[in-house]
């Protein structure tokens, strides 16, 4: 493994976005820089310090990697907003891979984040073409059509079984629920829509690697099962960690996500360095679509 380098950087002459980039001694040639963005409010170290290790770990294969805070988050200050959260966010990451790419002199990205991280790494894939890879923890999927028929049926099933409450005993959050300003990232698009941004980021030839938790799938395979007709063997790969939470607090389940992360970066991206070894993943956790 190589010494890793980091370096603290400020980006923007009024308010600034705080990042910190990790380099390694080498660099693997022609290698896009990686960016990891925030999840939530959480600041640039990530839920459970995972940005932190994903970015030293990959910065040791060679590969450059960046974490930063976006406005108002962790060590960013607050900056007026002229256009929607979401439009602010990614203004300020647009901002930050302009700084990257003046200062590393690479005009190529791969976007990772968690939850409204993996989010706004879509959408940015879809409107920037120096984005070449997405990897997403947690994004948006749906249910299939067998989920939602035994969702339905247990709904049924559990008003029918369950005492009816009055309304006086069923707590009423409206009014504090006023004061508090919800991002658009936490609203699912439709399915409709979202195919659309798979369709779009697929056609610019921009690489997509997916996991999923326990928050968001009960099944392995659910997300291809959903999208079959726009995931494509080669462009998409996932994997489903069933029995891990959200925020990934198990360091055996970080230290999967971090070694199939480095793994499939080198893989689509690159060459390892000699004599470097590679991080690598068992094939049955990976579910690439099949081929027929």
């Amino acid at each position: 493994m190589l010494r890793v380098l980091e370096e603290v950087c400020r980006v923007g002459d009024s308010l600034p976005l705080h990042g910190v980039v990790s380099t390694g001694q080498e660099a693997v040639p022609g290698m896009p820089i990686v960016v990891l963005l925030n999840s939530g409010i959480i600041h640039k170290t990530g839920a459970c310090r995972l940005s932190v290790k994903v970015a030293r770990s990959l910065a040791a294969q060679g590969i450059t990697s960046a974490r930063f805070d976006l406005s108002g988050i962790g060590d960013s200050p607050y900056r007026v907003q002229q256009n929607s959260p979401e439009d602010s966010d990614l203004a300020d990451c647009c901002e930050f891979l302009n700084y990257l790419e003046e200062r590393y002199d690479c005009s190529n990205f791969i976007l990772m984040g968690l939850c409204s991280g993996a989010f706004i790494a879509l959408e940015t894939a879809c409107r920037d073409s120096r984005i070449r890879g997405v990897i997403q923890i947690d994004g948006y999927t749906y249910d299939t059509p067998g989920q939602k028929i035994t969702k339905t049926l247990y709904s049924i099933l559990r008003s029918l079984c369950l005492p009816r409450r009055k309304r006086s005993e069923v707590a009423d959050f409206s009014a504090s629920s006023e004061a508090v300003v919800h991002s658009t990232w936490e609203q699912r698009p439709d399915k409709a829509a979202m195919e659309a941004k798979l369709l779009t980021v697929r056609e610019k030839g921009v690489q997509l690697y997916s996991f999923f938790t326990s928050l968001e799938t009960t099944q392995v395979g659910q997300f291809e099962k959903v999208f079959s007709k726009t995931v494509e063997p080669g462009w998409f790969r996932s994997l489903y960690l069933l029995d891990a939470l959200h925020i990934l607090p198990d360091p055996r389940d970080q230290e999967l996500v971090i070694e199939s992360v480095c793994s499939w970066v080198i893989e689509k991206f690159g060459k390892p360095l000699p004599g470097m070894p590679v991080h690598g993943t068992s094939p049955l956790l990976i579910n690439d679509p099949p081929t027929t």
